[in-house]
């Protein structure tokens, strides 16, 4: 069953194995609506933009019937890098959207590597706004091969998000002031990340940890066009305390040209579930939020739960089989 009303689905989805190391994924889907109500609950909230339910979201009413197409190919064959690419065309009543992505992974020495990684998810909605997200990711990963001391992550990223930048449909009820007030209401945000993180352990006990981010941010929403930047210095220490367990003391300083500067503040206790992977709870006695900066660290003021998961170039090489 669906958000909105019952829904079948059937599908087909195979491997192929072009060479060693060479393999493509494909698929089809069919979702069929069961009821020919309207496809639209006007008190429930418009999903996230770029999510499969965006795609199939729309304010006017009608059937959701849908059609997608997938495919994607992985290579695998060379020690050194690994690469992917997918696309997914979905074609429904009320919206088409395409949705793209592309992954690689280079070992460019024994402590470097190279990690990449893009999204483009565009939807063409018939009667309300298109939308436009796109997302890259460029990082480089470094641990010493030797004596494992020190471990350093360099990551940009750039976001787009666009809507109400497509053209208006004209439909029964429609009128100028509705076109109007679409165009009006057209966003545009575009910011580019740049951080840099950094592990010391100078025992097996203790891990001494920092980190450093900067934004740009062009905004221009509702025909307004702002810029800004941002800061953001944090600094954590992890100690283990018993078998198993082990405590965090974290703090974290934000600049921002529009909102100024803010502070953050937390503890959090750990718990080794099983090799590597740590659940934790922790508590930020005060703190903030910044949608940019939201998965660098957890910075909000109160109580939250997150799973830590540590690898090093072991792990890599199960995963990318490098020798």
């Amino acid at each position: 069953f669906g958000g909105y009303e019952p829904e079948a689905a059937i599908g087909l989805r195979n491997q192929f194995t072009l060479r060693p190391g060479l393999v493509l994924n494909a698929s089809l889907e069919r979702v069929q609506s069961l009821s020919k109500r309207s496809s639209t609950n006007l008190n429930s909230p418009a999903p996230e933009l770029g999510t499969v339910q965006q795609a199939n979201y729309s304010g006017a009413t009608g059937s959701e019937d849908s059609t997608a197409v997938t495919a994607g190919i992985e290579y695998t064959a060379n020690k050194n890098w690994k690469g992917s690419a997918r696309i997914e065309l979905r074609d429904a009543a009320t919206s088409s959207s395409i949705l793209n992505s592309l992954a690689l992974a280079w070992r460019i020495s024994p402590g470097w590597t190279f990690l990449g990684r893009s999204i483009y998810a565009y939807t063409d909605n018939v009667n309300s706004t298109d939308t436009d997200q796109r997302r890259l990711q460029l990082g480089f990963a470094y641990r010493d091969p030797e004596e494992d001391f020190w471990n350093f992550l360099a990551r940009y990223e750039y976001r787009l998000d666009k809507s109400g930048t497509g053209s208006s449909v004209a439909t029964s009820g429609t009128t100028i002031t509705n076109i109007v007030s679409a165009i009006e209401s057209a966003i545009e945000r575009r910011v580019d990340v740049l951080s840099m993180h950094v592990n010391y352990q100078p025992s097996s006990k203790l891990i001494l940890s920092g980190r450093y981010a900067f934004k740009h941010v062009i905004d221009n929403s509702n025909g307004i066009t702002s810029t800004g930047n941002g800061h953001l210095i944090g600094a954590r220490i992890t100690r283990d305390i018993a078998q198993n367990w082990d405590v965090g003391l974290q703090g974290y300083y934000m600049l921002d040209d529009l909102s100024g500067y803010k502070y953050g503040l937390g503890v959090d206790v750990g718990y080794l579930v099983t090799t590597n992977l740590w659940l934790s709870i922790g508590y930020n006695v005060f703190g903030f939020k910044d949608r940019d900066f939201d998965d660098l660290g957890n910075t909000d003021q109160g109580v939250y739960l997150q799973l830590r998961y540590k690898f090093d170039e072991r792990e890599l090489r199960q995963i990318y089989n490098w020798e």
